[in-house]
């Protein structure tokens, strides 16, 4: 699955590419094709939506290490010749023929950027019997390297990463990890003298040299510390001056044994039982908040296999848990270390979270919360009905206080709770005198459709114009104005809007002066047509003859006044707004050259529209197209003015709210509460004066009538009215108008939430079911959609746990003596399925084990293995 994508219109453009991809014929144009090579294995097919496939491994074609590269070449000289004979050139550590190259691999740390997620997530709470996990954007990790001298079947490969979590928060007697400081002082002094620490994971960080020196380091203090034999590797000369920083993390000989001795001979060590912790998903991404241009998703996962501690009681503090991502190379080549030994282990990556008895996050229950929220009260993005509720029923109290319970005060009560519900809330404003007041300010999400004001104007050059106050309470609304501010505080913050801007603004206005003065020179100067023209030929080639049979005295200027010419009458142009014929000339050469610039460039062409951009001066270049013959641009053409393509981009981003920060979204922290889903319409007037803001940047031509940035929108509203692609396909561009929220801890417990909202019946051929779907806060959701709910176009809302980020649990329950499962009813038909009641909810008897022996601390870390087996 690629990274997060960085356009708000991803999932839009997406889905264009793929009408055109089908309407073309190609299978994926536009898309980086896969390269076809024999010799490694192609990616699996597309998963269909909801559906999963479980790989067993994604092995490279070359695991990561030093590899030698041996040469030999045979000589053998045809029978008959003299002498007849063979000849062998093999290689040598003297003969060049032998190269050495290195498969450069992770193996001291891992990229955090490969680290697609983990759960539980940094910080969260969850029960003792999940078995952590982590998943890998790239399917290889966990089988770059080989590190079992087990023999394995060809369909099963031993990953060389394992997952642990350590209880390093436990009773003090019994913190994983956990050394002290004599301890710490002992097995490792750093160069500057400094003391050493552990990190928040108990980790403690130093250069991988000195790592490969702890043995010695240690005996010299009297400790015992062993650490895997690197030294064997085939790249030992360069390892022990290797200065890389590594986080250590030392365990007991006791707690290593306990995850790396052998089941079947306690003599040997033996990291085998973890190839089964490992495996890669092939999901469908389609519906994800970070999903890329393709649907595929391979991921790897690595899962633990120890859970947390069984020994937290209902009534005991969650303790925390140091999750180690650890490298098992030439483990099994270490002796089995005593019980009061310490062994250090390097960890690649790590994070922390709590381990409590009471249920933290649970898919189902917090969406069936959600659920429950929408049947008792209005889902709208504003107020919640208990707070408006106590607005007409608390009189004389709250910001109403000094009002009586007389008719006036019970009017305002009233009118007030009508604007909160319509999504306003109160702001502190300061008037245009300095004055300080308070004024109604609402979002561009609107919990009910919000018509345009037939007081707004079109635009305007500051934005006092587009304030609107209520007579009713005296209070100004300022919802509009502040769209405008905002929108030229974020035009001006951004210097490539603003160049492109002033460059289309100039070139409009230099076409449209020009076609101006062309048209008032016509009307004051005469003209000749051209039939006066071609019957004065004659005339003209006459004259031209005596001008070549020589100069006479009569015709030959004297040398005083050859220079002299007559004088000729010339006409100054005044270039005025208020004069009529020169404002409409000029208005119409604007329209015909924005029209230009806004359309999409032909390919065959492309080299002539590039030269009609340099000729701005020509008025037939600028008359080329009329905004009627021309097609506007979009994302699946060439642009004729690269200057057009990013404005056009800039401001249909805007439309998808991008980069519109979350306090203008959501005016209030009361309109969105935790644990909630809240619906909005979208205001499109908030958005145009927003742009109209944007616009409003870069004029020093006009203070009264802005033609061009009235165009700007006229070609803007053109693309939005133009059908986009061709055939069943065909659609006019979609913009969202609908939408929701979710805050909830789902969110950031399953980053990639997955989505599902049809169209009903089959309907929207060629439309993408979800415009937005972007993740605002950690855990707040956005999703943004083109239809509303009482279009009927909406048939459900569909949210499912992603494939790859569903966590692993030793059991439905567990304790410190007995483990739980319930197993849900497999039915053999779909109908006995019908027939059964509640038959999600169905499970049959609990199966559970138990274990008499409490005494030892190993049942306080259950082994799923040894559970399941």
């Amino acid at each position: 699955m690629a990274a997060t994508h960085a356009r708000p219109r991803a999932l839009v453009l997406r889905n264009e590419v793929k009408n055109a991809a089908r309407t073309a014929g190609a299978a994926r144009p536009l898309i980086a094709r896969q390269l076809s090579v024999t010799s490694e294995p192609t990616d699996p097919p597309l998963a269909g939506s909801g559906d999963i496939q479980l790989i067993n491994y994604y092995k490279p074609a070359l695991e990561g290490g030093v590899y030698t590269i041996s040469i030999s070449q045979q000589i053998e000289v045809p029978n008959g010749a003299s002498p007849a004979s063979t000849y062998s050139i093999d290689s040598s550590p003297d003969n060049p023929g032998i190269q050495r190259f290195n498969v450069v691999a992770p193996r001291l740390s891992i990229d955090p950027s490969d680290v697609h997620s983990t759960y539980p997530p940094q910080g969260h709470a969850d029960q003792p019997m999940i078995l952590p996990h982590i998943v890998f954007n790239d399917p290889h990790v966990p089988w770059e390297r080989s590190v079992s001298r087990a023999q394995f079947a060809d369909d099963d490969v031993m990953p060389w990463l394992a997952l642990a979590p350590f209880d390093i928060n436990g009773p003090d007697t019994d913190q994983e990890l956990r050394l002290t400081a004599d301890q710490l002082a002992a097995v490792y002094t750093p160069s500057d003298g400094s003391d050493v620490k552990q990190s928040t994971t108990a980790a403690v960080q130093m250069p991988f040299s000195q790592y490969l020196q702890l043995e010695a380091t240690a005996s010299s203090s009297g400790m015992t510390v062993h650490i895997p034999p690197f030294s064997r590797d085939l790249d030992w000369a360069n390892l022990q001056n290797d200065t890389t920083l590594v986080q250590v993390i030392f365990l007991s000989g006791s707690l290593f044994n306990g995850l790396f001795q052998s089941r079947t001979n306690s003599a040997i060590l033996d990291v085998s039982q973890y190839r089964y912790c490992a495996h890669v998903r092939n999901i469908n991404t389609r519906g994800m908040a970070d999903s890329g241009v393709e649907d595929t998703g391979l991921f790897s996962i690595l899962h633990s296999f120890r859970t947390g501690p069984t020994d937290i009681g209902p009534n005991t503090a969650p303790r925390t848990q140091a999750v180690h991502l650890l490298n098992l190379e030439y483990i099994e080549q270490m002796a089995v270390p005593a019980i009061g030994d310490l062994v250090a282990l390097i960890s690649l990556y790590s994070w922390t979270y709590l381990c409590q008895p009471p249920l933290s996050v649970n898919f189902v229950d917090a969406m069936r919360h959600i659920g429950d929220q929408i049947k008792n009260e209005t889902s709208l993005l504003r107020y919640p009905d208990s707070m408006l509720g106590q607005l007409s029923s608390d009189a004389g109290q709250g910001p109403f206080q000094s009002l009586t319970d007389s008719l006036e005060a019970a009017t305002i009560r009233s009118l007030m709770q009508e604007r909160f519900t319509n999504g306003y809330s109160l702001v502190r404003h300061r008037t245009a005198p300095g004055q300080v007041t308070v004024a109604f300010t609402r979002s561009p999400l609107a919990p009910v459709v919000v018509p345009r004001p037939e007081a707004l104007p079109a635009f305007s050059n500051n934005g006092q114009d587009y304030q609107i106050l209520d007579p009713r309470v005296g209070i100004m609304d300022i919802s509009y104005s502040s769209a405008f501010q905002f929108g030229k505080t974020l035009a001006s913050a951004d210097m490539g809007f603003v160049a492109a801007l002033m460059r289309i603004r100039g070139n409009v206005h230099s076409a449209g002066a020009a076609a101006a003065d062309t048209a008032v020179a016509d009307l004051a100067v005469t003209s000749t047509t051209k039939t006066a023209v071609l019957n004065e030929l004659p005339t003209i080639a006459g004259n031209i003859i005596e001008l070549s049979k020589g100069s006479t005295a009569a015709n030959t200027p004297t040398l005083k006044g050859r220079w002299r010419q007559a004088r000729k009458l010339v006409t100054k142009i005044i270039r005025d707004m208020n004069d009529p014929a020169w404002k409409d000339a000029y208005i119409a050469g604007v329209r015909d050259r924005m029209a230009v610039l806004a359309s999409a460039s032909s390919a065959k062409d492309a080299s002539a529209s590039n030269a009609r951009i340099a000729a701005v001066a020509q008025l037939s270049t600028m008359i080329e197209a009329t905004p009627e013959s021309t097609v506007p641009y979009n994302d699946l053409t060439s642009p004729t003015s690269t200057d057009w393509a990013f404005l056009f981009n800039w401001i249909m981003d805007k439309l998808f709210l991008d980069t519109i920060p979350v306090q203008y979204l959501i005016t209030d922290p009361a309109h969105l509460p935790t644990e909630s889903i809240r619906f909005f319409h979208i205001d499109p007037t908030w958005l145009d004066c927003m742009i109209d803001g944007a616009l409003s940047v870069a004029n020093h031509l006009s203070s009264d009538d802005d033609v061009i940035r009235q165009f700007i929108k006229v070609e803007i509203n053109k693309y939005l009215s133009t059908p986009i692609g061709s055939g069943p396909t065909a659609h006019l561009p979609q913009v969202p108008l609908y939408g929701f929220f979710l805050r909830s801890a789902v969110v950031k417990v399953f980053p990639d939430l997955q989505l599902t909202i049809p169209y009903k019946n089959g309907e929207g051929n060629g439309l993408a079911p979800i415009l937005v779907q972007k993740r605002m806060a950690s855990d707040i959701l956005m999703v943004l959609l083109d239809r509303l709910p009482d279009s009927g176009h909406i048939s459900s809302i569909r949210f499912t746990q992603p494939m790859h980020q569903q966590c692993f649990s030793a059991g439905d329950s567990l304790d410190d003596n007995t483990i739980e499962f319930l197993f849900r009813k497999v039915y053999r038909t779909a109908a006995s399925q019908a027939a059964a009641h509640d038959a999600l909810h169905e499970f049959g008897k609990p199966h559970s084990w138990s274990r008499t022996n409490t005494s030892s601390n190993a049942l306080r870390k259950l082994s799923f293995k040894a559970l399941t087996g």
